[in-house]
Protein backbone atom coordinates (compact mmCIF):
# COMPACT_ATOMS: atom_id res chain seq x y z
CA UNK A 1 0.00 0.00 0.00
CA UNK A 2 1.38 3.35 -0.67
CA UNK A 3 1.54 5.19 2.19
CA UNK A 4 2.52 8.70 1.52
CA UNK A 5 1.46 11.38 4.36
CA UNK A 6 -0.72 8.79 5.20
CA UNK A 7 -2.25 9.27 9.19
CA UNK A 8 -0.61 7.38 12.05
CA UNK A 9 -3.06 5.02 13.89
CA UNK A 10 -2.91 3.57 17.27
CA UNK A 11 -3.69 0.17 17.84
CA UNK A 12 -4.28 -0.37 21.51
CA UNK A 13 -4.04 -3.81 22.98
CA UNK A 14 -4.69 -4.58 26.80
CA UNK A 15 -2.14 -7.90 28.34
CA UNK A 16 -3.13 -9.91 31.15
CA UNK A 17 -1.67 -13.22 31.77
CA UNK A 18 -2.15 -14.01 28.01
CA UNK A 19 1.34 -15.88 27.54
CA UNK A 20 -0.24 -18.86 25.02
CA UNK A 21 -1.49 -16.54 22.73
CA UNK A 22 0.08 -13.10 22.90
CA UNK A 23 2.34 -14.04 19.96
CA UNK A 24 -0.09 -14.54 17.40
CA UNK A 25 -1.63 -11.57 18.24
CA UNK A 26 1.67 -9.12 17.96
CA UNK A 27 2.41 -11.01 15.02
CA UNK A 28 -0.73 -10.32 13.27
CA UNK A 29 -0.58 -6.68 14.04
CA UNK A 30 3.55 -5.95 13.50
CA UNK A 31 2.89 -7.79 9.76
CA UNK A 32 -0.06 -5.15 8.97
CA UNK A 33 -0.08 -3.93 5.09
CA UNK A 34 -0.49 -0.51 6.83
CA UNK A 35 2.46 0.19 8.18
CA UNK A 36 2.44 3.97 10.05
CA UNK A 37 1.10 2.44 13.52
CA UNK A 38 1.68 3.46 17.01
CA UNK A 39 1.36 0.04 19.07
CA UNK A 40 0.61 0.45 22.78
CA UNK A 41 0.66 -2.52 24.29
CA UNK A 42 -0.44 -2.39 28.27
CA UNK A 43 0.78 -4.93 30.38
CA UNK A 44 -1.94 -4.71 33.35
CA UNK A 45 0.34 -6.57 35.92
CA UNK A 46 0.49 -9.58 34.55
CA UNK A 47 1.97 -12.49 36.45
CA UNK A 48 3.17 -14.96 33.42
CA UNK A 49 5.61 -14.19 31.04
CA UNK A 50 3.01 -11.74 29.12
CA UNK A 51 5.09 -8.50 29.87
CA UNK A 52 8.40 -9.52 29.23
CA UNK A 53 7.09 -11.15 25.74
CA UNK A 54 5.75 -7.38 24.74
CA UNK A 55 8.93 -6.07 25.76
CA UNK A 56 11.25 -8.54 23.72
CA UNK A 57 8.80 -7.55 20.38
CA UNK A 58 9.41 -3.92 21.75
CA UNK A 59 12.97 -4.21 21.49
CA UNK A 60 12.45 -5.42 17.81
CA UNK A 61 10.02 -3.18 16.46
CA UNK A 62 10.32 0.77 17.08
CA UNK A 63 6.63 1.14 16.75
CA UNK A 64 5.41 -0.67 20.19
CA UNK A 65 5.47 0.58 23.51
CA UNK A 66 5.14 -1.16 26.66
CA UNK A 67 2.88 -0.10 29.21
CA UNK A 68 3.36 -1.94 32.77
CA UNK A 69 0.99 -0.95 35.38
CA UNK A 70 -0.34 -2.75 38.36
CA UNK A 71 -3.71 -4.71 37.61
CA UNK A 72 -6.85 -2.75 37.03
CA UNK A 73 -8.73 -4.75 34.89
CA UNK A 74 -9.31 -4.44 30.94
CA UNK A 75 -11.14 -0.74 31.15
CA UNK A 76 -8.32 0.81 32.96
CA UNK A 77 -5.80 -0.85 30.49
CA UNK A 78 -7.43 0.91 27.37
CA UNK A 79 -8.31 4.24 29.31
CA UNK A 80 -4.40 4.51 30.29
CA UNK A 81 -3.14 3.68 26.68
CA UNK A 82 -5.96 6.34 25.46
CA UNK A 83 -4.00 9.22 27.68
CA UNK A 84 -0.71 8.51 26.08
CA UNK A 85 -1.85 7.79 22.48
CA UNK A 86 -0.90 10.07 19.42
CA UNK A 87 -2.30 8.55 16.64
CA UNK A 88 -5.28 10.22 14.95
CA UNK A 89 -7.25 7.38 15.02
CA UNK A 90 -7.36 4.48 17.05
CA UNK A 91 -7.80 0.69 16.94
CA UNK A 92 -8.23 -1.71 19.87
CA UNK A 93 -7.56 -5.35 19.44
CA UNK A 94 -7.69 -7.88 22.80
CA UNK A 95 -4.80 -9.81 22.96
CA UNK A 96 -5.90 -13.17 22.54
CA UNK A 97 -7.31 -12.31 19.25
CA UNK A 98 -5.64 -12.09 15.93
CA UNK A 99 -6.33 -9.87 12.61
CA UNK A 100 -6.20 -9.76 9.01
CA UNK A 101 -3.00 -8.13 7.76
CA UNK A 102 -5.08 -5.86 5.78
CA UNK A 103 -7.52 -4.81 8.79
CA UNK A 104 -5.93 -1.43 9.18
CA UNK A 105 -5.69 -0.71 5.70
CA UNK A 106 -8.89 -1.73 4.91
CA UNK A 107 -10.93 -0.14 7.51
CA UNK A 108 -8.75 3.02 7.67
CA UNK A 109 -9.61 3.32 3.41
CA UNK A 110 -13.82 3.07 4.36
CA UNK A 111 -12.97 5.44 7.25
CA UNK A 112 -11.30 8.61 4.19
CA UNK A 113 -13.19 7.77 1.33
CA UNK A 114 -16.69 7.26 3.48
CA UNK A 115 -16.20 11.04 5.25
CA UNK A 116 -17.09 8.57 8.39
CA UNK A 117 -15.20 9.30 12.01
CA UNK A 118 -16.03 5.58 12.65
CA UNK A 119 -15.81 2.17 11.21
CA UNK A 120 -16.55 -1.44 12.01
CA UNK A 121 -15.78 -4.77 10.41
CA UNK A 122 -16.95 -7.69 10.85
CA UNK A 123 -15.19 -10.69 12.31
CA UNK A 124 -15.21 -14.56 12.75
CA UNK A 125 -16.01 -15.89 16.32
CA UNK A 126 -14.49 -19.31 16.91
CA UNK A 127 -11.33 -20.96 18.07
CA UNK A 128 -9.89 -22.50 15.31
CA UNK A 129 -5.86 -21.98 16.20
CA UNK A 130 -4.54 -22.43 12.53
CA UNK A 131 -7.72 -19.65 11.17
CA UNK A 132 -6.05 -18.32 8.06
CA UNK A 133 -7.74 -14.98 6.54
CA UNK A 134 -8.95 -14.68 3.13
CA UNK A 135 -6.95 -11.88 1.78
CA UNK A 136 -8.25 -12.14 -1.78
CA UNK A 137 -10.43 -8.84 -1.40
CA UNK A 138 -10.56 -7.58 -4.81
CA UNK A 139 -9.77 -4.11 -4.12
CA UNK A 140 -7.73 -1.18 -6.18
CA UNK A 141 -7.56 2.10 -4.55
CA UNK A 142 -4.52 3.37 -6.66
CA UNK A 143 -7.12 5.74 -8.34
CA UNK A 144 -8.20 8.21 -6.26
CA UNK A 145 -11.54 8.71 -8.76
CA UNK A 146 -13.02 5.13 -8.17
CA UNK A 147 -13.66 5.93 -4.24
CA UNK A 148 -17.28 4.18 -5.40
CA UNK A 149 -15.56 1.52 -6.55
CA UNK A 150 -13.59 1.25 -3.80
CA UNK A 151 -16.54 1.01 -0.96
CA UNK A 152 -18.66 -1.50 -3.16
CA UNK A 153 -15.85 -4.10 -3.14
CA UNK A 154 -16.22 -2.81 1.34
CA UNK A 155 -19.89 -3.53 0.93
CA UNK A 156 -19.64 -0.36 2.71
CA UNK A 157 -22.82 0.68 4.55
CA UNK A 158 -23.15 4.14 5.82
CA UNK A 159 -25.75 5.70 8.26
CA UNK A 160 -25.80 8.85 10.16
CA UNK A 161 -25.35 8.32 14.08
CA UNK A 162 -28.94 8.65 14.35
CA UNK A 163 -29.90 6.36 11.72
CA UNK A 164 -27.23 3.96 13.31
CA UNK A 165 -28.19 3.78 16.63
CA UNK A 166 -31.85 3.86 15.34
CA UNK A 167 -30.89 0.65 14.28
CA UNK A 168 -29.40 -0.72 17.17
CA UNK A 169 -29.41 -4.17 18.07
CA UNK A 170 -31.18 -5.15 14.79
CA UNK A 171 -28.98 -6.35 11.67
CA UNK A 172 -25.85 -5.35 13.36
CA UNK A 173 -26.31 -6.67 16.57
CA UNK A 174 -23.55 -9.06 16.34
CA UNK A 175 -20.51 -6.80 15.77
CA UNK A 176 -21.97 -3.10 17.39
CA UNK A 177 -21.04 -3.12 20.56
CA UNK A 178 -17.53 -4.89 21.34
CA UNK A 179 -14.72 -2.31 21.46
CA UNK A 180 -12.71 -3.86 19.36
CA UNK A 181 -13.34 -4.17 15.29
CA UNK A 182 -13.65 -0.71 15.13
CA UNK A 183 -11.56 2.20 13.93
CA UNK A 184 -12.48 5.35 15.54
CA UNK A 185 -10.99 9.13 15.04
CA UNK A 186 -9.34 9.68 17.95
CA UNK A 187 -11.04 12.78 18.93
CA UNK A 188 -13.89 11.09 19.85
CA UNK A 189 -12.65 10.32 22.96
CA UNK A 190 -10.37 12.95 23.87
CA UNK A 191 -12.99 15.57 22.82
CA UNK A 192 -15.82 13.87 24.74
CA UNK A 193 -14.07 13.08 27.63
CA UNK A 194 -15.73 9.05 27.26
CA UNK A 195 -13.63 6.18 29.00
CA UNK A 196 -14.24 2.49 29.69
CA UNK A 197 -16.03 2.47 33.63
CA UNK A 198 -13.00 0.81 35.70
CA UNK A 199 -13.41 -2.07 38.09
CA UNK A 200 -16.71 -3.39 35.82
CA UNK A 201 -16.82 -6.69 33.33
CA UNK A 202 -19.00 -5.99 30.14
CA UNK A 203 -17.28 -1.91 29.93
CA UNK A 204 -18.28 -2.00 26.26
CA UNK A 205 -21.96 -2.39 26.67
CA UNK A 206 -21.95 1.58 28.06
CA UNK A 207 -19.12 3.08 25.83
CA UNK A 208 -19.70 2.17 22.06
CA UNK A 209 -23.03 3.71 21.65
CA UNK A 210 -21.77 6.94 23.13
CA UNK A 211 -19.17 6.68 20.57
CA UNK A 212 -21.99 6.51 17.69
CA UNK A 213 -23.48 9.18 19.05
CA UNK A 214 -20.05 11.25 18.67
CA UNK A 215 -19.34 10.39 15.25
CA UNK A 216 -21.57 11.85 13.20
CA UNK A 217 -21.36 9.25 10.90
CA UNK A 218 -20.47 5.19 11.01
CA UNK A 219 -19.84 2.93 8.22
CA UNK A 220 -20.37 -0.95 8.56
CA UNK A 221 -18.07 -2.91 5.92
CA UNK A 222 -18.51 -6.25 4.39
CA UNK A 223 -14.78 -8.46 4.81
CA UNK A 224 -14.48 -10.44 8.43
CA UNK A 225 -10.80 -9.03 9.73
CA UNK A 226 -11.34 -10.09 12.87
CA UNK A 227 -10.78 -13.38 14.83
CA UNK A 228 -12.56 -13.36 18.29
CA UNK A 229 -10.70 -16.47 19.56
CA UNK A 230 -13.14 -18.22 21.90
CA UNK A 231 -10.84 -19.38 24.73
CA UNK A 232 -12.10 -21.34 28.02
CA UNK A 233 -11.57 -18.71 30.90
CA UNK A 234 -11.77 -15.48 29.01
CA UNK A 235 -14.52 -13.63 30.21
CA UNK A 236 -16.71 -14.04 27.52
CA UNK A 237 -17.10 -17.84 28.56
CA UNK A 238 -16.72 -17.92 31.87
CA UNK A 239 -19.76 -17.41 34.43
CA UNK A 240 -19.14 -15.59 38.28
CA UNK A 241 -21.94 -13.77 39.99
CA UNK A 242 -19.97 -10.58 39.63
CA UNK A 243 -19.91 -11.18 35.98
CA UNK A 244 -23.82 -11.24 35.91
CA UNK A 245 -24.16 -8.21 38.51
CA UNK A 246 -21.83 -6.53 35.84
CA UNK A 247 -23.98 -7.62 32.88
CA UNK A 248 -27.68 -6.98 34.01
CA UNK A 249 -26.16 -3.03 35.28
CA UNK A 250 -24.66 -2.72 32.21
CA UNK A 251 -27.58 -3.63 30.16
CA UNK A 252 -29.79 -1.33 32.54
CA UNK A 253 -27.61 1.94 32.08
CA UNK A 254 -27.76 1.35 28.34
CA UNK A 255 -31.24 0.35 28.17
CA UNK A 256 -31.82 3.59 30.29
CA UNK A 257 -29.57 6.17 27.70
CA UNK A 258 -31.27 5.24 24.97
CA UNK A 259 -34.75 5.92 26.48
CA UNK A 260 -33.42 9.05 27.45
CA UNK A 261 -32.29 10.25 24.08
CA UNK A 262 -35.12 9.12 22.87
CA UNK A 263 -34.11 5.67 20.21
CA UNK A 264 -37.52 4.33 20.88
CA UNK A 265 -37.34 1.41 18.34
CA UNK A 266 -33.83 0.40 19.34
CA UNK A 267 -34.72 0.69 23.45
CA UNK A 268 -37.40 -1.39 22.85
CA UNK A 269 -35.02 -4.18 21.10
CA UNK A 270 -32.84 -3.83 24.12
CA UNK A 271 -35.85 -4.22 26.41
CA UNK A 272 -36.39 -7.74 25.46
CA UNK A 273 -32.60 -8.44 25.53
CA UNK A 274 -32.31 -7.60 28.90
CA UNK A 275 -35.45 -9.86 30.44
CA UNK A 276 -34.09 -12.69 28.36
CA UNK A 277 -30.98 -11.85 30.59
CA UNK A 278 -32.58 -11.86 33.69
CA UNK A 279 -34.56 -15.52 32.33
CA UNK A 280 -30.74 -16.61 31.23
CA UNK A 281 -29.36 -15.87 34.65
CA UNK A 282 -32.15 -17.07 36.64
CA UNK A 283 -31.76 -21.00 35.32
CA UNK A 284 -27.77 -20.62 35.53
CA UNK A 285 -27.15 -18.99 39.51
CA UNK A 286 -27.48 -21.79 42.10
CA UNK A 287 -28.13 -19.23 44.92
CA UNK A 288 -31.50 -18.95 46.05
CA UNK A 289 -31.75 -15.27 47.24
CA UNK A 290 -29.90 -14.31 43.63
CA UNK A 291 -32.80 -16.14 42.16
CA UNK A 292 -35.26 -14.78 43.74
CA UNK A 293 -33.83 -11.07 42.95
CA UNK A 294 -33.76 -11.83 39.25
CA UNK A 295 -37.26 -13.64 39.64
CA UNK A 296 -38.65 -10.26 41.08
CA UNK A 297 -36.73 -8.06 38.46
CA UNK A 298 -37.87 -10.27 35.57
CA UNK A 299 -41.22 -9.99 36.98
CA UNK A 300 -41.19 -5.83 37.02
CA UNK A 301 -40.06 -5.23 33.32
CA UNK A 302 -42.18 -7.98 31.82
CA UNK A 303 -46.00 -7.16 33.61
CA UNK A 304 -45.05 -3.63 32.73
CA UNK A 305 -47.82 -1.77 31.08
CA UNK A 306 -47.99 -1.04 27.34
CA UNK A 307 -45.12 -3.36 26.69
CA UNK A 308 -44.03 -2.84 23.12
CA UNK A 309 -42.79 -6.86 22.63
CA UNK A 310 -42.81 -8.58 19.31
CA UNK A 311 -45.94 -11.57 19.61
CA UNK A 312 -43.05 -14.19 20.11
CA UNK A 313 -40.97 -12.93 23.14
CA UNK A 314 -44.14 -12.31 24.94
CA UNK A 315 -45.11 -16.32 24.34
CA UNK A 316 -41.42 -17.01 25.79
CA UNK A 317 -41.69 -14.30 28.67
CA UNK A 318 -45.54 -15.80 29.63
CA UNK A 319 -44.38 -19.49 29.65
CA UNK A 320 -40.94 -18.87 31.98
CA UNK A 321 -43.30 -16.86 34.06
CA UNK A 322 -44.77 -19.75 34.79
CA UNK A 323 -42.63 -22.76 34.59
CA UNK A 324 -39.52 -21.28 35.52
CA UNK A 325 -38.34 -23.53 38.45
CA UNK A 326 -38.91 -26.78 36.19
CA UNK A 327 -36.62 -24.74 33.88
CA UNK A 328 -34.14 -24.02 35.93
CA UNK A 329 -34.11 -27.78 37.52
CA UNK A 330 -33.42 -29.00 34.11
CA UNK A 331 -30.56 -26.79 33.20
CA UNK A 332 -29.10 -27.91 36.91
CA UNK A 333 -29.72 -31.32 36.16
CA UNK A 334 -28.38 -31.26 32.57
CA UNK A 335 -25.11 -29.44 33.78
CA UNK A 336 -24.62 -32.48 36.27
CA UNK A 337 -25.03 -35.01 33.51
CA UNK A 338 -22.33 -32.98 31.64
CA UNK A 339 -19.93 -33.07 34.79
CA UNK A 340 -20.20 -36.32 35.48
CA UNK A 341 -19.66 -37.53 31.54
Amino acid sequence: MNQTKQALITVIIPVYNVEPYIRRCLDSVISQTYTDLEILLVDDGSTDRSGTICDEYAISDERIKVIHKENGGLSDARNVAIEQMKGTYVTFIDSDDWVSPRYVELMYLALRESGSNLVICDHIRGNDVHYRFDERIPLDHSDSSRRLQLLECLHAVTYTSEEALHRWHGEYKDIETFAWGKLYQSRLFLESGIRYPKGYYYEDTIVTHRLYAQAGTVTYIGPKLYYYYQRSGSIMNSFSVKQMKDMLYMQELRLKWFRTHSYMDAYWRLYSKVIKYYMLNYVKVQDPSIRKELLKRFRKKYHRKNLRLRFSDRILFTCFDGVHSVIAWFYQAAGNIRRRS
